[in-house]
């Protein structure tokens, strides 16, 4: 981990897109259900990964393909998906100036 809690492997230009994901989710008051089927779903983190890939036609409705695809991406790692649990739980913690 780095000092601001940032996986080695995780780009700093990821760990803020992950980071502004975390603050939509939260402004939506969804912070305590999304941790809660995140936690739960943590060993099958790979699988939604790549459920993403090819989720990404349907979700082009709600977020740009490009976001759908970074953010399977980024998750289909392991430290990244408690990357961003951990700014979800965290606020305080996002992504270093």
């Amino acid at each position: 981990m780095s000092d601001d809690g940032r996986p080695p492997s995780l780009d700093p230009a990821d760990d803020a897109f992950l980071a502004g994901l975390a603050a939509r989710v939260r402004g939506a008051g969804l912070a305590a259900p999304a941790l809660l089927w995140l936690e739960s779903v943590r060993p099958l983190s790979f699988l939604g990964s790549q459920a993403l890939h090819v989720a990404s036609p349907l979700s082009d409705l709600v977020v740009p393909r490009a976001g759908t695809a970074r953010l399977a991406r980024i998750l289909e790692r392991r430290s990244h998906f408690d990357r961003f649990l951990d700014l979800l739980e965290h606020p305080r913690r996002e992504a270093a100036p």
